[in-house]
């Protein structure tokens, strides 16, 4: 009995239904007159299932060659992984973050240990320090390419297999997800970030049978409602501005700044650890800084905020990577440069605008429903 209730509440929590899932389209729902908030979930299509086992095997074959590629051939593999294959990733987060989710080779290291054992899950009073953690990490990462990782092969290779490792044990303990891709993995708050209002809804095969292991914001399951859901507290109201204070809170509100601030800092040795990470970290305090005094200033409503924050950084990251991408794709192209800023801002843009639009909409049928 209360099995069931945790699961009707859980549906509730993530706006999924299995109504929705026997009626509609197995695989890919485009978002068009139907609210952005019914996304079907927890079932695939025997092709799909099979296209992401092949997704997931090629992650896995490609996580290795990375890693051998590393050791063997450096240079060329870190040309390709910093310049072709990282600035891919954000683009396929706005438009699903299941795309990644599905295929990443850590995930399926994370699903392959709770194989074998699993059951523990996150209580909520862990949940804000786990996500801090994740945040943590990514704001520790990053800022290391500009004095480490940029260059240095057999540093990113380890700490490829260390996440890797992490993300096996946290498998072999914790159900499903909630041990490493739902809980301390450095890319989901970015993948909730981008995620929150996908241009394709996706199910997630690996989640075809879903265990509740994520008991609040689970992307996979209505990545639409994963952002949203963790900066609300659901058991009392609110204020205002309360989301600002979560952890999702302050790092969507000093992302935008963290991005401009690695970008704008030069290749360094290790010996300059201390002043990059002082650099990027002051340009996310002010970024912080700044969207709190225009939220609570202007009485910025939340959703419009996170959607604002989202291509913020976007644009950013795509002004200051396409040229890096550029250089390895049209070496050799007058105009190249130029024209892809204008295709990946214009990309950028449009993901705006029509989750604003989306905003309205729901807006506009609460308001109905209310009248």
């Amino acid at each position: 009995m209360a099995t069931g209730a945790s699961t009707e509440n859980h549906r509730k929590e993530t706006g999924s239904d299995s109504r929705f899932t026997s009626k509609l389209p197995p695989a890919v729902v485009i978002h068009g007159a139907a609210p952005v908030d019914v996304q079907p979930r927890l079932q695939s299509s025997e092709l799909a299932r099979t296209l992401a086992g092949v997704g997931q095997f090629l992650g896995i074959v490609a996580a290795i060659a990375l890693i051998a590629g590393l050791v063997i051939r450096p240079v060329i593999t870190l040309r390709i992984f910093w310049k072709f294959v990282v600035p891919v990733l954000p683009l396929t987060f706005l438009i699903s973050p299941i795309l990644w989710r599905t295929v990443c080779p850590l995930a399926t290291l994370n699903m392959f240990g709770n194989r074998a054992k699993g059951g523990r899950r996150i209580s909520a009073s862990a949940r804000p320090f786990v996500e801090a953690t994740g945040i943590a990490l990514l704001f520790i990462i990053v800022p290391a390419r500009v004095f480490s990782l940029n260059a240095q092969s057999l540093t990113l290779a380890q700490l490829i297999v260390l996440l890797g490792g992490v993300a096996l044990i946290g498998g072999f303990f914790y159900e499903r997800k909630a041990g490493f891709c739902n809980s301390i993995c450095p890319i989901l708050p970015v993948e909730k970030l981008y995620g929150q209002f996908p241009l394709v809804a996706l199910n997630n095969p690996r989640c075809s049978d879903c265990t509740l292991c994520t008991s609040k914001g689970c992307v996979d399951l209505a990545p639409s409602k994963s952002l949203s859901k963790s900066l609300v507290n659901t058991t009392r109201s609110d204020g205002d501005h309360k989301w600002l204070k979560r952890p999702y809170g302050i790092f969507a509100s000093s992302f935008p700044g963290f991005v401009l601030g690695f970008f704008l800092s030069t290749a360094g040795s290790t010996a300059e650890m201390f002043l990059t990470y002082g650099r990027i970290l002051g340009f996310a305090l002010v970024s912080l800084l700044v969207v709190n005094a225009v939220v609570r200033i202007g009485r910025v409503e939340r959703s419009r905020t996170t959607i604002l924050l989202a291509a913020s950084a976007a644009f950013i990251y795509y002004w200051f990577a396409i040229a890096d991408f550029v250089k390895i794709v049209w070496p050799e192209t007058p105009g190249a440069l130029g024209l892809m800023r204008i295709a990946t801002s214009s990309f950028v843009l449009f993901w705006a605008y029509r989750a604003f639009l989306l905003v309205r909409r729901r807006e506009g049928a609460g308001v109905r429903a209310a009248s």
